[in-house]
């Protein structure tokens, strides 16, 4: 029975030698309490019950002792989640957000599976979520070409990458979002446009800081709010935060996922759209390209 290191052990150990002792006591001083010289059986009973409690009082003084001297072993820095558990893994971090923090270069993954999860756990629950996702700012063509050469190493499902291909992503994301909220009015989601690029994205909620590559197949690393890591990584993107151009995505009109269904107005509506977001304007197809790439697979875990 290792008492430092289960909080489970430890409660239920003490929890049943209380109960006993005060058992213990109460018999000893009520019903036998009665005992008299000339009845040998009440005498030993009341004897056993001295030696009882006796030894219910020793154990919960060693096992406290037990548990000053040897304290209860600190959590481990890190968890290891292997690639296919990674999306499972973010699924189960989703289930009681209040707040979610992403660092996440086009947030692709991040509007396509997580959001939609929060947006249903939070109407479900009739709860009210706070997402904030820090990616890279759409009108920085040297970000968004560093962002390319970085991907075009890997093989990807759809295309090639570039500066342009970085940027409608990034317009996607901001679309997507916008569309997935649209009806969760508790549900707040601000974009943050970052000056600066990174390569390890970075999910970080309540409940723990998940860390991942941008290479399918990578095993990520899990900081639970034990860890001496936590803390570090919720700083660093509050630091960050500050540093970017926070913008709001709201739509309040749905848009037909075939961009050939597209009409004069939604193309109007979505030219404001991104004006609204400060976003340079993208051109008419690139905004067809855009309603293209919202319900494309993504490209990542």
């Amino acid at each position: 029975m290792d008492l430092s290191r289960s909080a489970f052990i430890r409660r239920w150990y003490f929890l049943s030698l209380g109960l006993a002792g005060a058992g213990l006591i109460l018999l000893r001083f009520t019903v036998l309490s009665a005992a008299t010289a000339g009845s040998a059986i009440l005498q030993s009973l009341s004897g056993i019950a001295d030696n009882l409690i006796a030894a219910v009082l020793t154990s919960i003084i060693v096992g406290a002792a037990y548990i000053y001297l040897f304290p209860q072993n600190a959590a481990p820095a890190y968890e290891v989640v292997p690639s296919r558990d990674i999306a499972r893994a973010i699924a189960d971090m989703t289930d009681n957000a209040r707040e979610w923090s992403v660092r996440s270069r086009g947030a692709n993954y991040f509007t396509s599976v997580t959001l939609p999860a929060l947006v249903a756990s939070a109407l479900d629950r009739g709860a009210s979520i706070r997402m904030r996702v820090q990616c890279l700012d759409p009108d920085q063509p040297p970000l968004l070409a560093a962002y390319a050469e970085s991907m075009s190493d890997i093989r990807s499902r759809v295309g090639t990458w570039s500066a342009s291909r970085a940027r409608l992503e990034v317009c996607a994301s901001l679309l997507r979002a916008a569309l997935h909220v649209k009806d969760a009015p508790r549900v707040r989601v601000e974009f943050g446009f970052s000056p600066s690029i990174w390569v390890m994205s970075l999910d970080l909620t309540d409940q723990a800081a998940l860390v991942t590559g941008q290479n399918k197949g990578e095993d990520a690393l899990l900081f639970r709010t034990e860890s001496q890591f936590f803390k570090p990584y919720s700083d660093d993107f509050d630091i960050s935060w500050k540093a970017c151009r926070v913008v709001s995505p709201r739509l309040s009109q749905a848009m037909p996922a075939d961009p050939r269904k597209l009409t004069e107005q939604h193309l109007v509506i979505l030219e404001e759209f991104y004006g609204g977001l400060g976003v340079a304007r993208p051109s008419r197809e690139e905004l067809r390209e855009i309603v293209r790439t919202l319900n494309r697979e993504h490209d990542y875990a």
